[in-house]
C-alpha cells in the first residue's frame, strides 16, 4: 500500500541520515541546514524533516545542492520516466554521487490477486480502472513493470548514480547494506576492513528498527 511505502520510506531515510552521521558526514534534507553532530540531534532534526517534507518530482529539478553532495532520492519512481530523467539531468551534474532507492510493495511487482481488481491512482480517485480477471493480465503487467524498471535503473546509471530497490516485505537490513556499500565505494573509500565497519554499522540500525 501507499502507506506502507511511504513508511518504509521514512525508516530507510532516517536509518541512512543515522549512519551517514555516525560517519561523520554532514546531512540535510532539501529544505533544511546541513546537520552535524551527535545521532540523536540528526535522528531528530531529519525525522522532523522526512515527516512534514514529501517533495513532488517536478520540484526536485530545482533544488540546491552543497558541493560534492550525495543525494539519496527515496519513493516508487512508477511515474513517468521523462519526468525522472529530468530530475537527473538537473541534479546529477551538480552532485558527486547519487541513489534511487526505489521502495515498492511486492505486490506490485508480482500482482499475485484473482478475479475482480479495482485499479486506483493516488490521490486520483476518480480515475480507477476495474479488471474482472486479473489473471489475464498479469503477464502482461509484470513485463511491463519490469520494463519500467530496468528503464529507471538504465537512466540511473547513464547519470552515475544507482538504483537499489527495497520491497517492503524484506527486512530494511539488506537494502541499508546496498546502499552503505555502494556509497563507500563512490566516494572511493578504499580501506581495509570497511566492509566489516558497514556491516556492524547496518547491523546496529537493523537492531534498533
Amino acid at each position: 500500500s501507499d502507506s506502507t511505502k511511504r513508511e518504509a520510506s521514512l525508516v530507510l531515510g532516517l536509518a541512512l541520515a543515522i549512519g551517514l552521521a555516525r560517519q561523520g558526514e554532514k546531512i540535510t534534507s532539501f529544505s533544511g541546514a546541513a546537520l552535524k553532530g551527535t545521532e540523536e540531534s540528526v535522528a531528530e532534526h531529519m525525522g522532523q524533516a522526512l515527516i512534514q517534507e514529501h517533495l513532488p518530482l517536478n520540484e526536485l529539478a530545482a533544488q540546491q545542492l552543497y558541493k560534492n553532495s550525495t543525494v539519496f532520492l527515496i519513493g516508487d519512481f512508477l511515474g513517468p520516466l521523462e519526468d525522472i530523467e529530468t530530475v537527473l539531468d538537473a541534479l546529477a551534474p551538480r552532485a558527486e554521487s547519487g541513489f534511487l532507492i526505489q521502495t515498492l510493495d511486492p505486490a506490485e511487482l508480482a500482482l499475485p490477486f484473482n478475479g475482480r481488481v479495482l485499479f486506483k491512482p493516488p490521490g486520483h480517485k476518480e480515475n480507477t480502472c476495474r479488471i474482472d480477471n486479473v489473471e489475464t493480465i498479469r503477464n502482461a503487467y509484470k513485463e511491463r513493470i519490469t520494463s519500467h524498471n530496468a528503464a529507471l535503473a538504465a537512466i540511473a546509471e547513464k547519470h552515475g548514480w544507482k538504483r537499489i530497490l527495497h520491497q517492503t516485505a524484506l527486512p530494511y537490513t539488506g537494502t541499508l547494506m546496498t546502499v552503505c556499500v555502494q556509497h563507500r565505494m563512490a566516494l572511493n573509500y578504499r580501506a581495509r576492513g570497511e566492509n566489516i565497519t558497514v556491516k556492524r554499522m547496518i547491523q546496529r540500525l537493523a537492531d534498533s528498527l
